[in-house]
């Protein structure tokens, strides 16, 4: 135990559970709540927004180095000057992408533990306050599942969800900007686009939050399901029930491979409605462009 406090605190950040106070949420925002835990360590969740802001900065110099410094003036204009300004911004943009990466994911990760070892200590505490009425109308398993399975899926929507999305949001952002500062003109045929992907976005994810609410408690099910088969396996091999038990146990997990699938299917369509979208901004961009490019009137 000591071992596993020092991993995830420093020295003298460990605090006894009886010096915890009671965290009261009674707003019924999920990521409300979860920014309230994540407030106690606002150093780390200001690394994770300035390295995502890295991250994507770095991740828009490329095309900006490629584009308008090697193409528009070191190739088109002759201008070989530049070129050595434009091979080490390139560097620069390629190492910092990288490192930033890096950083990225430790500060995350570092976040996400440590929120997450609050958010089990809170609900661990809650289920030990609940009345034995409660227990004796709930199923054990589900219980267990409540407290591992459930916030290890909050684990992977800190790790992977603000990892991915807040890249990709500050990354549109800084596109925006970007084609705003190009051409103003080019940057309103987009915009229907973009606000199609945002409506895209809100209609998606009602359903994709409906079905990981199925799995988790379909998940549950089962966990709570194997608990009790195996708590009384005296009485089941008394009366012969295993095959029954195990057909029950059957449609529990097949219950669950099923909210999986469909999930996947939803998710699939989701992905592929944005990436449509996203290759019909780059269509009208090119098609609006090409001809001013062509003319003069858009130099590169």
């Amino acid at each position: 135990m000591k071992y596993l406090q020092e991993s995830y605190y420093s020295p003298g950040d460990i605090k006894h559970p009886s010096s915890y106070k009671k965290t009261s949420h009674r707003t019924k925002s999920p990521l409300f709540r979860l920014f309230l835990y994540q407030k106690k360590h606002w150093p780390h969740a200001l690394a994770v927004a300035l390295t995502t802001a890295a991250a994507s900065g770095s991740n828009l110099l490329q095309p900006w180095v490629l584009g308008f410094l090697i193409v528009g003036e070191v190739i088109t204009k002759k201008n070989l000057d530049l070129l050595p300004w434009a091979i080490a911004l390139l560097v620069i943009a390629y190492g910092g992408k990288e490192l930033t990466g890096y950083l990225q994911a430790y500060f995350i990760q570092t976040l996400s533990s440590k929120t997450m070892h609050k958010i089990r200590y809170d609900l661990f505490q809650h289920l030990e306050r609940l009345p034995v009425t409660y227990f004796d109308n709930s199923r054990t398993g589900e219980l267990v599942s409540r407290i591992i399975s459930d916030t290890d899926e909050v684990d992977k929507v800190m790790t992977t969800g603000i990892s991915n999305n807040g890249t990709d949001l500050t990354t549109t952002v800084g596109i925006f900007i970007l084609l705003f500062y190009v051409n103003i003109e080019l940057a309103l045929y987009v915009v229907p686009v973009a606000a199609a992907l945002v409506l895209t976005v809100i209609l998606f994810r009602k359903t994709l939050k409906h079905y990981s609410r199925r799995i988790r408690q379909a998940v549950g099910d089962m966990a709570a399901k194997g608990n009790e088969v195996i708590t009384n396996i005296r009485i089941v091999k008394s009366f012969s029930m295993e095959r029954l038990e195990a057909e029950r146990f059957f449609n529990k997990s097949l219950g669950i491979a099923e909210a999986k699938i469909n999930l996947v299917k939803k998710s699939g369509l989701y992905s592929s409605t944005v990436d449509m979208l996203a290759g019909l901004a780059v269509v009208v961009v090119v098609f609006f462009a090409a001809p001013q490019v062509v003319h003069g009137s858009l130099t590169l």
